[in-house]
């Protein structure tokens, strides 16, 4: 499967055969479970985790077999750019 996305080579990058555990996640993005948004957005702002959107996708059979954290141009802000595609999990599907 090809990525609509591009990562730098520097990016934090991990690719299995299997579905990634939470674990192996937060080793190369641990901005996925970042429990609260960035301190610029504005109070309109909707902050929805990405561990909770992970959650709900591995219900519907989802699973991320690959996850990079995207580079940042401003250090403080490290911690809320995750990547996590996710793809079907074809073995839990009749």
């Amino acid at each position: 499967m090809q990525l609509a996305s591009r990562f730098a080579s520097q990016s934090p990058v991990l690719r299995a055969n299997y579905p990634l555990s939470d674990d192996e996640i937060r080793t190369v993005a641990p901005s996925i479970f970042t429990a609260s948004p960035h301190e610029n957005r504005s109070d309109r702002y909707s902050y929805i985790p990405t561990a909770a959107v992970l959650t709900e996708l591995r219900k519907e059979s989802f699973q991320p077999f690959m996850v990079a954290q995207t580079r940042v141009r401003h250090e403080d802000r490290r911690d809320y750019d995750p990547a996590a595609p996710s793809e079907p999990d074809q073995r839990r599907r009749g």
